[in-house]
């Protein structure tokens, strides 16, 4: 699976190192995703790796309206550890345990 993104390099008018930065262009959640969020990463399928790699030529606007193929894309429960940018490992890509459900007061 690849995304379509952007990257750029800024440099400041003083002495500071460049800063690189990029971007994970999104697009309209479709199939299951979008009962999960309304945004998902633009999906680039391999024919079209040449052409959104191309610096000569600006991207393709049909490119960037067509729906993503989610067929490969299975959703699974994870742990809330990923909720925390400071955990970084393989526990992540467990499945998640069950979670007793909340009771409801009112």
């Amino acid at each position: 699976m690849f995304t379509a993104g952007l990257w750029s390099v800024w440099k400041s008018y003083r002495s500071a190192p460049p800063l690189l930065s990029c971007t994970v262009i999104t697009t309209d959640a479709v199939g299951e995703l979008a009962e999960i969020h309304d945004r998902m990463p633009l999906l680039l399928a391999e024919e079209d790796w040449d052409d959104w790699l191309n610096p000569d030529a600006p991207p393709d606007p049909e490119l960037l309206a067509r729906p993503p193929d989610v067929r490969d894309i299975a959703l699974r429960q994870v742990s809330t550890l990923v909720n925390n940018v400071r955990n970084n490992g393989p526990e992540l890509l467990e499945p998640a345990r069950s979670q007793p459900e909340q009771i409801q007061l009112l």
